[in-house]
Order: structure tokens, then C-alpha cells, then sequence
């Protein structure tokens, strides 16, 4: 992918990754040339249902035929995935079967199809025997979302429960607890400046959210109104 290339297929990611994964997936980080964006999974159903996990993911600018880099930075127990002794490698036939047509969404639609469909007979984490059985398998998930030591490998709890809208907390990139709003605003009111949005448009309805802004993000311009989803430390 080039740039350009890599820049248009992060505005339809951005655009329709929530609809597309049915709210099971969002843009959590991403530099502003592209070259890393992470990406925030939370599958409601499956063996690892109401966990949260984050991927980086590294586009190739220069060669298009090269799949991204791909890595999940949240420690996980996943016979396809490896975190104990590689750094969030993980296997996907995506990856290795690559076109210059795939795209983003492409990658975010495979990495739920991992989490959904984990593959015993072809595992990469070396803690994972041959012999295991799913019933086993299916007991160490849950012991590691639930903080347990598989193997004798620690996993931090890893649970998230359905809040409010107006309590509602998101976990960002770090791994760290955020208060989230999605706001909308006048176009061009504000320029280019995220923080004096988040400011102005918060100030009245979550004044506690103005004095610890981290981030605004999900950005996006609209001929009339335009819309931001703005992240605070609680």
C-alpha cells in the first residue's frame, strides 16, 4: 500500500468498523502517518466473550503485496496466538495467502475470526500440547480471563461488564481505564484544534471530563456537523 492508499483505507475502516464487526471493534490509537494503528476487540460472544484485546497493526507503505504487521499487545491464552514467548505473534492464513487488494478491514474481520474460531491442531503458543482436548481448552480460557495462572504463566484478569451509557468506561491502548463521550459540533467551529473542542462542547455536559482530557479521536468532518469521540482520565 502506498500512503494515499493507506490513508483512504483508514477513513473507511474508521468509518465503518462499527458496523462492520456489529460493535465488536474500534480505532483505539494511530499515528498520523499511518504506519501504526491499533485496534480495540471486545467479542460479545465466543470462548472470549466480554474480554478486551489490542492489536497494532504496521500497514507496509512501500510494498503492497506485503500483509501488515500484525501483533496483539494484550497478553492472551490462544493456541494461535503468542504471547509467552513471542512478542503478540499470532498465525492466520490471511496473512500468508496476502493480496494488494486486501484491506484493513480485511485484517480486523481476521483477527475476530481468530478470536471466534481458535484452532487447536495448529498451534503456535508453545504452552498448548497436541493432545488437549476443547473441554480443557474451554476451562483455560475462562481461568485466564479470570486472572488464573495456566501452565505457570500468569494472565491478567481479563472481564469487562456492560455499564450505563452515561457510566460507560473504555479501555485505551495502554490498558488503562477511560470515561468516553461521542460528541457532536458545528463544522469548522473549532478548526483543528481537538483539545478546544473537547473543552468547549464538554464544559457543560461533563465538566469533570474537561480537566483530565488525554485524547480526541474517531474525528470526522461533516458538511454541517461533525463528530469526536473524546477520551479522559477518570
Amino acid at each position: 500500500m502506498g500512503v494515499l492508499s493507506v490513508a483512504k483505507d483508514f477513513q473507511n475502516l474508521v468509518k465503518n468498523i462499527s458496523s462492520f464487526s456489529d460493535g465488536q471493534a474500534s480505532v483505539c490509537y494511530y499515528t498520523d502517518d499511518m504506519s501504526l494503528i491499533k485496534v480495540l476487540i471486545g467479542p460479545t460472544g465466543g470462548l472470549y466473550k466480554d474480554g478486551e484485546f489490542i492489536f497494532s497493526i504496521k500497514p507496509d507503505l512501500l510494498r503492497p503485496d506485503q500483509a501488515p504487521d500484525v501483533r496483539c499487545l494484550t497478553q492472551i491464552y490462544h493456541p494461535n496466538i503468542d504471547t509467552i514467548e513471542d512478542d503478540g505473534d499470532l498465525c492466520l492464513n490471511l496473512f500468508e495467502e496476502w493480496q494488494s487488494h486486501f484491506s484493513l478491514q480485511d485484517v480486523v474481520q481476521g483477527l475476530l475470526f481468530l478470536l471466534y474460531n481458535p484452532n487447536l491442531e495448529d498451534a503456535l503458543c508453545p504452552i498448548f500440547s497436541p493432545d488437549m482436548t476443547m473441554e480443557e481448552f474451554t476451562t483455560n480460557v475462562k481461568r485466564s480471563l479470570n486472572g488464573e495462572a495456566i501452565e505457570g504463566y500468569h494472565f491478567p484478569k481479563n472481564q469487562t461488564k456492560p455499564r450505563p451509557e452515561a457510566d460507560r468506561t473504555d479501555t485505551d491502548c495502554n490498558g488503562s481505564t477511560e470515561y468516553s463521550k461521542e460528541v457532536s459540533f458545528e463544522s469548522g467551529k473549532f478548526g483543528n484544534n481537538y483539545k478546544q473542542i473537547a473543552k468547549s462542547v464538554m464544559s457543560s455536559a461533563e465538566p469533570q471530563m474537561t480537566k483530565n482530557i488525554a485524547n480526541v479521536n474517531m474525528f470526522e468532518d461533516g458538511l454541517t456537523l461533525s463528530t469526536a469521540k473524546i477520551i479522559a482520565e477518570p
